[in-house]
């Protein structure tokens, strides 16, 4: 799945107190992150990340392709103030509403907390 790159303003000391923090985005879950001094071209980190920012997102297999805590923690920092879209292949959707069984969600979710070979 291509991931969704946003980056937000950054003050954070390591990067001289400017610059940006590209964050990636997998299947709702977070992909990985970096920090980009403001002298430099956030492209390259942003495309970066989109090659290797692979993390537990491709891993795991979540309900419904995510676990909601996860997306809504990421779509309000995707709404956050000064944040830019840098990279997203595709259409990039945000459902209005979601409709799940809690009994399914049960099903789903204990197929997922067992260890194999359990």
């Amino acid at each position: 799945m291509p991931p969704l790159i946003a980056a937000r303003p950054s003050t954070e000391a390591v990067i001289g107190g400017r610059g940006w923090e590209p964050l990636a985005v997998r299947h709702g879950r977070f992909s990985g992150t970096t920090l980009v001094p403001a002298a430099k071209d956030p492209l390259p980190f942003a495309r970066s990340l989109a090659m290797t920012g692979t993390g537990e997102a491709e891993l795991a297999a979540p309900l419904c392709q995510g676990y909601h805590q996860e997306a809504e923690i990421l779509l309000g920092w995707l709404e956050g103030e000064g944040v830019r879209t840098v990279l997203c292949e595709g259409s990039w959707q945000v459902p209005a509403r979601a409709r799940f069984e809690a009994e399914h969600l049960s099903r789903r979710f204990a197929m997922t907390s067992t260890a194999p070979g359990e």
